[in-house]
């Protein structure tokens, strides 16, 4: 008679206690399987519309391959590798417990369903897609919410309101479907204007205090990062503007001519006002580290990409050009530097960029260069696309090759 106990159906035989392990090792730390889910979908979901595009391979989705590359990018690996970031950072700063594994496990799932929707043909029901598909960052946000909730503080407002209104506008991108009044591109707008005010507010706090501290451990006592202060205040209030501008100024009337000078005024400050603030933060000075260089090398993408903006109010540039220098400049290049250094500083490894490391940040760099050339050049657009398509894949497969066994084979701290 077998043991009930120690029998094929108990938790101690070795296939269950396998799994058990696995799950404790891959949710030990909030951010782990979004980086790694990030990291797949985005090696992957950019050669598909590159195959669509170039060579006619068939795109099942419901949005057009088109929209679809903007949902699967914007929302799809920028949801995830959002939701790695904050579910990490935000108990972090309120300093409460991360996440229960069967959350972040829910999570997961609910990210999935999402993406796995999105092939499915009209048939399906416009509704029941759009759900499935917001069901991930509604939940998000109340997960994110719900610690604002048991630790009310101001400095904590800005994440939770950054992914509610990154939920709402996915749910623009859907509403289209239900309310043609309600503009797709505009949900895409919104919320690729989330992840550039949360870089250079986040990110504007957080690359001077590292980029600080590793001067110090250098030995260095003068001319370090300047401390946020009025000049950070008023960058950020114009870089927000210039956001709301670009996103009211096409669903708006606003007379003749006058919603293309607001954006290219507000544009043109926007990017002036960011290169000052990043030259006083001293990137010039870790070329010798480039685990540090890289976020200042990501976030130059903010600059240019209101510079972009701001051109093409004026008739100068295609509107793409901004899109991608946000887009595959700014969001690939930000995310992969916060990736590569959460992950190796709660493994416990060194704080320093190998060989592989240096590679990625090359290729993503290439990558987003490249698009954002590709969208200003009158021709060859085609070599364009698919030398970035390479680069840009090549850099998250090189991200799970070097980090993905630090993410699954070993506890982190």
């Amino acid at each position: 008679m077998v043991n009930p106990v120690v029998g094929h159906g108990s938790r101690d035989c070795p296939a269950r206690k396998a799994m058990r392990e696995t799950a404790q090792v891959l949710f030990a730390v909030a951010f782990q399987p979004f980086f790694l889910l990030g990291a797949a979908w985005a090696a992957l979901a950019v050669p598909l519309w590159t195959g669509f595009v170039l060579a006619d391979i068939p795109l099942p989705v419901v949005l057009s391959p088109s929209l679809w590359h903007a949902h699967a990018m914007i929302f799809g690996f920028g949801g995830v590798i959002l939701g790695g970031f904050l579910l990490t950072a935000v108990p972090n700063w309120t300093g409460l417990p991360e996440p229960r594994p069967w959350v972040l496990a829910g999570l997961v799932l609910a990210w999935l369903a999402g993406r796995a929707t999105m092939f499915v043909g009209p048939e399906f029901g416009l509704g029941a897609v759009a759900a499935i598909d917001l069901l991930y960052p509604t939940a998000l946000t109340a997960v994110v919410a719900s610690y604002i909730v048991r630790k009310p503080q101001l400095r904590n407002l800005p994440p939770v309101l950054a992914v509610l209104l990154f939920t709402l506008a996915n749910g623009m991108v859907h509403a289209d479907r239900f309310w043609p009044s309600v503009e797709t591109e505009a949900g895409f707008r919104a919320g690729l204007s989330v992840f550039v005010f949360l870089v250079s507010l986040i990110g504007g706090l957080g690359m001077p205090a590292f980029t600080r501290n590793w001067l110090k451990k250098q030995g260095a006592t003068d001319r370090l990062p300047a401390e946020f202060d009025k000049l950070d205040a008023i960058t950020l209030v114009t870089t927000l503007a210039a956001l709301v501008a670009w996103n009211i100024a096409p669903v708006l009337a606003l007379g003749p001519g006058f919603g293309a000078s607001l954006v290219a005024s507000l544009g043109a400050a926007a990017s002036a006002l960011n290169i000052i603030r990043l030259l006083r933060w001293a990137g010039w000075r870790t070329f010798s580290e480039p685990l540090v260089l890289i976020l200042h090398l990501g976030f130059l993408w903010i600059p240019l990409g209101f510079a972009a903006l701001a051109l093409h109010a004026l008739d100068r540039v295609p509107d793409m050009a901004a899109v991608h220098m946000f887009g595959a400049g700014l969001m690939g290049s930000m995310m992969l530097a916060m990736m590569t250094r959460a992950t190796l500083g709660h493994s416990g490894g060194s704080l320093t960029a190998d060989s592989a490391t240096v590679a990625l940040y090359g290729l993503v760099i290439g990558a987003g260069a490249t698009r954002a050339y590709t969208a200003l050049a009158e021709g060859g657009w085609e070599f364009g696309i698919i030398a970035s398509t390479a680069l840009w894949s090549a850099a998250f497969v090189l991200f799970l090759l070097r980090y993905g066994p630090l993410l699954l084979g070993r506890k982190v701290n």
